[in-house]
């Protein structure tokens, strides 16, 4: 009976793995997805490190109790590589190209989106000028709670653009650009019947893509 009990414990315990790593392939994977067509699946990356430390509790699970179980957990680490990679990048110093540009994506939301920071506006332009980015891509950059604070951008980037969408009575959404090298040409992008989600945008004769809204992986 307590064997019996021990190996229903066992093979319940390997279907919960094997679901979390299904679950943390989905959402590893993403960003495969178009956010016009499935808004929801294109999401679910933010559950991505909830799905990958679930996955490393297994791995010491098996450890403990059935360290043959372990493959569960190892293969589906090495199905995540890609997204893992994505995730916590290990990137190795190297000497910057003459010429290169810095470019920089944070979501702002909307400049009061975290209620708990007090000058929020002030405290995001104060990590773009420690960054010294060239080219600055905002997600959810709207002035909605402080009017007029895009002037601010004018002293650090005097070439600004910023596309508006989903403008309803209760909200408003949008990208933008901020850059130091002048905007020689805007085109917009309408994605399927929804109203316009990117901007390319050419700097300097060189097309530059916004991050498209609930799809790019930044800051924020």
């Amino acid at each position: 009976m307590i064997r019996q009990l021990k190996q229903f414990t066992i093979n319940l315990v390997g279907g919960a793995n094997i679901a979390t790593v299904a679950l943390m392939l989905l959402s590893g994977y993403s960003d495969r997805f178009s956010p016009v067509d499935y808004p929801l699946l294109s999401c679910l990356g933010m559950a991505f490190p909830i799905f990958l430390v679930m996955n490393l509790l297994f791995l010491f699970f098996w450890l403990i109790f059935k360290w043959r179980k372990m493959w569960i957990p190892v293969v589906g680490y090495l199905l995540a590589y890609f997204p893992i990679s994505l995730y916590m990048p290990l990137n190795v110093r190297q000497e910057l190209p003459e010429g290169c540009i810095k470019v920089l994506t944070y979501n702002v939301c909307t400049y009061g989106g975290n209620f708990k920071y007090h000058d929020a506006f002030e405290r995001i332009l104060d990590y773009f000028e420690a960054q010294q980015a060239d080219i600055v891509c905002l997600q959810e950059d709207v002035d909605t709670w402080r009017r007029y604070s895009f002037i601010k951008y004018e002293k650090q980037y005097p070439y600004n653009d910023t596309t508006l969408f989903s403008k309803t009575k209760n909200s408003t959404n949008g990208v933008g650009i901020h850059t130091r090298y002048p905007i020689i040409r805007g085109q917009g992008h309408a994605a399927g019947h929804q109203q316009p989600l990117r901007r390319h945008t050419l700097v300097e004769g060189r097309p530059f893509p916004l991050p498209r809204h609930s799809a790019w992986r930044g800051q924020g």
